[in-house]
């Protein structure tokens, strides 16, 4: 698409002075005008499509740089999400994440969001499959135009399985980093906080509430004789009896208590 007049004029003086000249010379010429008109609208065909294939390279590496700004999901798609609908001129757009049983794990969406019903068929809306070498992570779609090009085409399809492709390492990417930083800062057997990340947690609250005056406890507990069952059951049994006390805990505690395994 060339975007202003002052291209396309000089254009199409320069096509239609080089097709009125051979007419001009001899009107058996006229043939010959269709030559130049041709050819200047050939040129300038393959001139917009290599436009679009460096538009489209370039937007693809800046929605690379975006996206690995961060190690958090949440960061990393509200970045891309306004890059994609801008790059594919769409209205709103969202991606929905699977877990590995094929259940909706996360939402994200810019614009209001897309209709989760939508057809794929749809030519206002392009879904497209975020997947890895692992399989499936989810999908990513766009709908609505506000543009003289109201439909997608096929490359607007093709764009945005390119940007799917750039988004699905970065997800990879970022489950990866939750899991070990969850694994750091949690206890593996119960799910509580460990000392670290419980230690964490307590500076971070008393930092925000630092302006909100109130009393805070902390409750420390201990299990007796707990060496006697893992000696006598074995550990398995003792493991079992952890994670049933730590359910014990949880049905008694706020939502907002804070909940860890020291030992």
């Amino acid at each position: 698409e060339i975007r202003t007049p002052s291209t396309t004029a000089p254009i199409a003086t320069l096509a239609a002075a080089m097709a009125v000249s051979p007419v001009l010379l001899d009107p058996r010429l006229a043939p010959l005008g269709r030559a130049p008109i041709w050819l200047m609208w050939l040129v300038t065909m393959q001139h917009g499509r290599l436009t679009q294939r460096h538009r489209d390279l370039e937007s693809v590496h800046d929605l690379s740089r975006t996206v690995n700004r961060s190690l958090h999901l949440d960061e990393i798609l509200a970045d891309a999400l306004p890059s994609i609908t801008d790059a594919l001129r769409a209205d709103r757009a969202s991606v929905v994440l699977i877990d590995p049983e094929g259940n909706v794990a996360a939402q994200h969406h810019v614009g209001g969001g897309v209709d989760a019903d939508g057809s794929p068929s749809d030519p206002i809306r392009i879904e497209v499959a975020i997947a890895d070498a692992g399989g499936q992570l989810g999908t990513l779609a766009v709908e609505g135009r506000s543009v003289a090009a109201t439909v997608f085409d096929e490359a607007d399809r093709k764009r945005a399985e390119r940007y799917a492709d750039q988004l699905a390492p970065t997800i990879r990417n970022a489950w990866l980093y939750e899991a070990i930083e969850h694994s750091a800062l949690h206890d593996g057997l119960t799910g509580a906080l460990n000392r670290r990340g419980f230690d964490a947690a307590v500076e971070f609250r008393l930092h925000s509430v630092v302006d909100q005056p109130g009393e805070y406890a902390a409750l420390i507990l201990d299990l007796d004789r707990f060496k006697e069952i893992n000696d006598t059951f074995g550990h398995h049994i003792g493991d079992r009896v952890l994670v049933e006390f730590a359910e014990r805990v949880r049905s008694v505690i706020e939502p907002d208590d804070l909940f860890g395994r020291f030992g």
